[in-house]
């Protein structure tokens, strides 16, 4: 009888949640936090809506939403030889998944700067999630900054899976330096339900680091990536062969000003999925050495199977 490949990977629900997180504090990857994660500030952390409040009036959340649940799974040792275990880490938190929140940064911060950003990007993000296609052309730089300040943020839900160092984070805050590593493409799709999702997985390999992160609010859809070794001009023209658009690095006005075609109804693991072929084709033998340390799926709630895109 031929093994099955997935024995080799013990599922440990209860005993393995304590067991992962000690690795991923031995790696340097923290289950809490109480510094602010861009300015470092230490003990002034307020509890913020993960999707801007302003997103209730165009996006209203769904009715019906008792609870939700995210999940993190750590694969200490994923594709090395021999037996290894994968530690699973669920957690049920009441209301809807756009009505949750972190507690990831300082009221300076959030009242400061980054509420600034999200006053800047209103108007185009509202106008995107209900299937429009604002002026992104005259915009480039704003909906990259808005784009990686939220996924820098959305990193947290899963602290394990965090990909961006404090550095980054910090010289964000304080340049709006975009890491070299970044690439960011934006399309439509059909409504989200919930309207508000979201999927973030990070991996480290010999090579360098990566992290994917798939974001779907209404029919807006944001994918951003870092790789090691960026090319930009790969970059756009994968997004462009993907019918999306790319924000950055290398993107043309023209071309992003122009509205793109409905993306397929597919569900947000696919297109999770199709980030990391990318990375597999765009890293070739190297991404071989792949080791997922950790994986941070979307909110499903609790009863029911994601209703997907």
């Amino acid at each position: 009888m031929s093994e099955d490949k997935t024995s080799r990977f013990a599922h440990k629900e209860e005993s393995g949640v304590e067991s992962g997180e000690k690795v991923g504090r031995q790696k340097g990857y923290k289950a809490s936090h109480s510094n602010c994660i861009f300015c470092g500030k230490y003990g002034e952390l307020t509890r913020e809506h993960k999707y801007a409040e302003w997103m209730e009036g165009p996006l209203p959340l769904e009715p019906g939403y008792i609870n939700h649940k995210h999940k993190t799974t750590w694969f200490p040792n994923h594709l090395t030889e021999g037996p290894g275990d994968s530690y699973v880490r669920t957690k049920t938190v009441s209301g809807h998944p756009g009505s949750s929140k972190l507690r990831v940064v300082c009221a300076q911060c959030n009242n400061n700067w980054m509420s600034v950003l999200q006053k800047r990007s209103k108007g185009l993000i509202t106008e995107a999630l209900l299937g429009g296609w604002p002026d992104f052309g005259s915009n480039i730089r704003l909906i990259a900054e808005w784009a990686l300040m939220t996924t820098m943020v959305f990193e947290f839900d899963h602290p394990l899976t965090v990909d961006f160092t404090a550095e980054e984070r910090k010289a964000f805050k304080e340049n709006r330096a975009i890491p070299s590593t970044v690439a960011i493409w934006i399309g439509l799709a059909p409504q989200a339900i919930p309207s508000r999702s979201k999927a973030h997985r990070s991996y480290v390999t010999e090579v360098g680091k990566f992290q994917a992160t798939t974001i779907h609010l209404g029919m807006f859809l944001i994918q951003v990536v870092s790789l090691p070794e960026l090319d930009p001009y790969t970059v756009a023209a994968k997004g462009y062969r993907w019918g999306m658009r790319t924000v950055w690095p290398y993107a043309h006005p023209l071309l992003l000003s122009t509205k793109p075609p409905l993306q397929p109804a597919l569900l947000i693991d696919k297109h999770q999925q199709r980030l990391t072929d990318f990375m597999v084709e765009y890293m070739g033998e190297g991404i071989r050495e792949i080791i997922p340390i950790g994986e941070g799926l979307p909110y499903v709630p609790a009863g029911q199977a994601m209703p997907g895109f």
